[in-house]
């Protein structure tokens, strides 16, 4: 029952995520209208945009590297740090990549 349920967890994730970072289903217009709106909300420039952008296609990397390879944990980390740091401004990616590269950090234990 509870793999079928984290099963279930991961399939609601990635269809959270396919709306906002999957290149499969978003493509970068829209993608790259989020981040504009994102940044002016923010009232940042364009080096906002520039870091939200490269963070964005990283995650987009990410998960399309672990959807094929069908890591449900790496799935479900990521739409955890893109849920934790989406606001009414959209999300930011910048601060879900380092959510994203910690939990990994944390994973992967001391060296």
């Amino acid at each position: 029952m509870t793999s079928r349920k984290s099963s279930m967890f991961c399939l609601v994730c990635a269809a959270v995520l396919a709306a906002n970072i999957s290149p499969a289903t978003a493509d970068p217009q829209t993608l790259d209208e989020k981040i504009t709106v994102y940044c002016a909300a923010k009232g940042k420039s364009d080096q906002c945009r520039v870091e939200q952008t490269s963070a964005a296609q990283a995650q987009q990397r990410r998960f399309v590297k672990a959807f094929q390879s069908k890591e449900l944990g790496v799935i479900a980390d990521i739409a955890r740090c893109a849920k934790v740091n989406t606001t009414g401004d959209g999300i930011d990616y910048v601060a879900a990549q380092e959510c994203f590269e910690e939990k990994n950090r944390a994973a992967e234990g001391p060296h």
